[in-house]
């Protein structure tokens, strides 16, 4: 029996010294007009220019475009269950760092070096024992022809990238920083090995590579790990990434150039699998890797060919981690592709589809991958609740309610949540939706108004002179030097109050053109930290259809002053190509603050 006991306890302790990790990538930049002047990637225009299929079919997701429901014409097959966010927005970051927590998830891998989201997600998760970090894929240097100048340029860029490692955010394995490394930055080990002398111990570094493959008859076959030559020199490990879609176009598959079925996933996963193993030396800390699926439409194959990997029900995400589960004696790490690429359809973020099931089938078999006992899925609901409570104060906040009780509370939930303490979270928020239905009864009353050109309130300016009586269904051309402006009366209402607004028109839809709506704003550019230009409130392109297509776009009211700045004292104009445009309409509801 004792010796029954110590040959257990051995056991435990030598389980308790192999920490498994599942990391997701978290895809950026996702920007919003009222927090970066930009929208960023929730945008898309483009064609498959090297499709042999679909070479001259225009792809086009105008995210500024936003319907009735407010459902955004993003590029993407799903819908955020928040919204199009910004990953620069802590309220979001807040809400993905925990439910990626709660999921099982440990840390985040931020595509690019060189973006702020690193930044900003990193006090974040640190307040939560969460982890981030970021690959080095450092673009400028990539864009250099010339080898000898490329890894001069990776040089330059090492020394700011290792300070990063030094930061308690940032991932280790068995205490060896993880490092990973996308595209072709090969170079980017040759440029740190002067680094690797001061840290102790080495970095444990990943290269991203696609492996390619063929068809021989009804299976895939998939390259070799060995043949990847530059990294194993070097001793570097392999990122494994969504698996390789090698078959091709068929009459089941008619949208795609190439697509891969569930059963294509799960040999890829056995293919890497063996040939890690083959080699246990050079892969000390082999890694796996998950996806929902994968469909490249709504970026129109980023100018190459449209390939997809279908979700198959959620059968892909449940047969990948099961696979992962099923070798848990052999994986360290697990990688999800992805936690958010909405351009590319492999998110497994919650959205108005899919709801949390994808989130759900994370967190179950991401918790059996590491040794871990199952917990209550329904807990996984409880950062969107605890972000919509967040929005919710800063309309108090704007309103002039006094609400520090009920931010008290919200921090309470937060903390209690990034510790996994699911019941306290829940009876916590409890207390915060009862302070919340308070503060909502001191609201000040909701006010409404609709304007419309031709009418009161809202006048068509054109070349200086103001059309307030012209028929309702004329046309007026954008590049008359077109404007909108808004009624003194009006804007006196809205300006310092809390308010929603959106502007709706009609436009013809001729000709691929690109055109643009501007709104005054007092918001220095400069304030953005992507480049974004707050006056810009709509960036839209004409698809040639002759057609006329109705507009109605969001308002952010950060960027707007309502104090007729622009031209000719108007509020909006028109710039860049020349579109004819009709039938103005301006929806404002608004609270005056006490």
């Amino acid at each position: 029996m004792r010796i029954f006991l110590i040959l257990l306890l051995s056991s435990l302790l030598a389980g308790a010294q192999v920490p498994r990790w599942v990391i997701a990538d978290f895809h950026d930049p996702r920007y919003s007009r009222a927090l970066d002047g930009r929208v960023g990637v929730w945008s898309s225009r483009g064609r498959p220019a090297l499709s042999p299929s679909f070479s001259n079919r225009l792809f086009l997701y105008q995210s500024d475009l936003v319907d009735e429901g407010g459902r955004r014409g993003l590029a993407s097959l799903t819908h955020p269950r928040v919204g199009a966010y910004s990953s620069l927005d802590p309220l979001y970051l807040e809400y993905a760092v925990l439910s990626a927590k709660l999921a099982g998830i440990d840390a985040f891998l931020i595509e690019d070096s060189q973006t702020p989201a690193l930044a900003a997600m990193k006090p974040i998760a640190a307040r939560h024992g969460f982890h981030v970090f970021a690959a080095f894929n450092n673009k400028r240097a990539q864009a250099k022809a010339d080898p000898a100048s490329r890894l001069a340029a990776f040089r330059l860029a090492a020394p700011a990238f290792y300070a990063e490692l030094e930061a308690p955010t940032w991932p280790r394995l068995d205490g060896a920083p993880l490092v990973f490394a996308w595209a072709t930055s090969i170079p980017l080990f040759d440029a740190m090995a002067a680094f690797d002398q001061a840290l102790s111990p080495r970095p444990l570094y990943y290269y991203w590579s696609l492996l390619t493959g063929r068809m021989e008859g009804e299976n895939p076959v998939f390259q070799s790990l060995a043949t990847l030559q530059e990294w194993r020199q070097r001793r570097v490990g392999f990122q494994p990434w969504i698996p390789p879609r090698l078959r091709p176009r068929d009459a089941a598959h008619p949208d795609w150039d190439h697509h891969a079925t569930t059963a294509d996933a799960l040999a890829y996963l056995e293919h890497i699998r063996k040939e890690q193993a083959a080699e246990p030396g050079l892969y000390p800390y082999p890694m796996t890797v998950v996806t929902p699926g994968e469909d490249n439409r709504p970026c129109a194959g980023w100018g190459r060919t449209l390939h997809a990997l279908g979700r198959d029900e959620g059968a892909l995400l449940e047969g990948m981690w099961r696979f992962a589960v099923d070798h848990r004696d052999f994986f360290r790490i697990a990688f999800i592709a992805t936690w958010n690429d909405y351009t590319e359809s492999s998110g497994i973020e919650p959205t108005l589809e899919r709801g949390l099931a994808d989130l759900e089938s994370t967190q179950r078999h991401a918790r059996a991958f590491k040794g871990l006992p199952a917990v209550e899925p329904s807990l996984l609901a409880l950062p969107e609740r605890l972000h919509q409570f967040r929005l919710a104060r800063e309309t108090f906040r704007r309103c002039g309610l006094e609400a520090a009780d009920f931010e008290a509370l919200l921090d309470q939930a937060a903390g209690q949540l990034g510790r996994g303490e699911g019941a306290p979270a829940l009876a916590t928020l409890a207390r915060a939706q009862s302070a919340k239905q308070a503060l909502d009864a001191s609201l000040p009353p909701l006010r409404t108004a609709r304007l419309e050109a031709p009418g009161a309130g809202l006048e068509v300016v054109v070349h200086g002179s103001r059309r307030a009586d012209a028929q309702s269904d004329q046309a007026w051309n954008t590049g008359d030097k077109l404007g909108l402006a808004v009624s003194e009366e009006s804007c006196a209402a809205w300006r310092g109050a809390w308010h929603r607004a959106a502007l709706s028109f009609e436009y013809l839809d001729e000709g691929e053109e690109r055109f643009q709506v501007l709104c005054h704003s007092l918001r220095p550019d400069a304030e953005s930290r992507v480049g974004g230009q707050y006056g810009i409130v709509a960036d839209l392109y004409t698809t040639g259809t002759a057609v006329w297509k109705k507009a109605r776009i969001e308002i952010p009211a950060e960027n707007a002053s309502w104090r007729h700045g622009l031209a000719d004292h108007c509020d909006f104009s028109f710039a860049w190509k020349p579109v004819l445009v009709r039938r103005f309409r301006l929806d404002v509801e608004w609270r005056r603050g006490r």
